[in-house]
């Protein structure tokens, strides 16, 4: 499932030529292993440390996440603003010797061949682009991270269910993985659980809507049998992406992206990790665009996560054009 329980923000080809020519043009300071960190403009977010109960910059942010052994960075996909930060987070993060991997729902366990290849330099972008599926916004949300991935020598873990086996037990339910073979069985976790808890009504109220909403419309049996088997899916990607994850811990730091309703409120992916590796540090950043920088709704999303990063659907107005 896509992002958080906003809906995606469309932005037009001007803005994100605007925000990216002025990231571009942004002074640049020196970072790891010779790099640049890529500055975001502050006009376009605040990140809200929770805990301690202010706001704070990047490199702030980048400090308190430092010793975890799990980031999860919770964006909505097109948000342009959120993977500027995500990059100069990594650039950040470089800065010391610590290993560290790059892990991306944006692909999946299938490819990591691919994934590998590009990244230990013995493919082209072009071969990788061919055989990885990117997503259809990788050139501008993901390509900059992948390369200074590549350029600061962190691995790159294609994480997520293939879509295929996803879309599969969305349609037939986890009965699916039955039919499938032993090398595909291997994409998908190995101990796959989905409970009915509280993911699973954020889940229902994401798809259909709160049942106490005026609007609301009884859900019919085969309303309920979709929503359960969507529900599977969504539990199958999360528990592929933390058996990915786990996998790498505590011997490699994760910086890993997925789409903020996969972490947002401990949930998701967060038990999933602790279920397999208990005592392993997670920390939780959700971003997500606000109709004012200025004032934003706090009160309504302190438990979202432990830092909260609040960006600007009016970019060229933030940036004063």
């Amino acid at each position: 499932m896509a992002g958080g329980k906003r809906p995606l923000i469309p932005r037009q080809l001007g803005q994100l030529l605007g925000l990216g020519c002025l990231i571009m043009m942004t002074a640049c300071a020196s970072g790891g292993g010779g790099g640049t960190i890529s500055r975001t403009p502050p006009a376009v977010y605040r990140v809200y440390d929770v805990a301690a109960g202010r706001f704070i910059s990047v490199a702030q942010l980048s400090e308190n996440v430092r010793g975890a052994d799990v980031v999860l960075f919770g964006e909505i996909h097109d948000d342009l603003v959120a993977h500027r930060i995500q990059l100069e987070l990594l650039q950040r993060l470089a800065n010391d010797n610590r290993e560290r991997a790059l892990g991306m729902e944006m692909f999946e366990r299938d490819v990591q061949g691919v994934v590998d290849g590009y990244t230990l330099r013995r493919i082209s972008e072009e071969e990788f682009l061919a055989a990885s599926r990117p997503w259809s916004n990788y050139a501008t949300g993901y390509r900059p991270l992948v390369d200074a991935a590549r350029s600061g020598r962190w691995s790159i873990e294609a994480t997520n269910t293939p879509q295929t086996i996803a879309s599969s037990i969305a349609r037939y339910g986890l009965p699916a993985l039955g039919s499938l073979s032993l090398d595909e069985r291997r994409q998908v976790a190995a101990d796959l659980q989905c409970p009915r808890d509280d993911y699973w009504s954020r889940f229902q109220e994401a798809m259909h809507g709160a049942s106490d909403s005026p609007d609301a419309v009884a859900l019919t049996p085969a309303d309920t049998m979709f929503l359960a088997r969507a529900y599977e899916a969504q539990c199958a990607r999360d528990e592929t992406m933390a058996e990915a994850i786990v996998a790498l811990v505590p011997a490699v730091q994760v910086l890993h992206i997925n789409g903020s309703f996969h972490s947002d409120f401990g949930l998701g992916i967060v038990p999933r990790i602790h279920r397999r590796a208990p005592g392993t540090t997670v920390v939780t950043i959700s971003a997500f665009p606000v109709d004012d920088l200025a004032d934003p709704p706090l009160d309504e999303d302190l438990d979202r996560a432990d830092f909260i990063i609040f960006t600007t659907e009016d970019i060229l107005g933030a940036l004063g054009s």
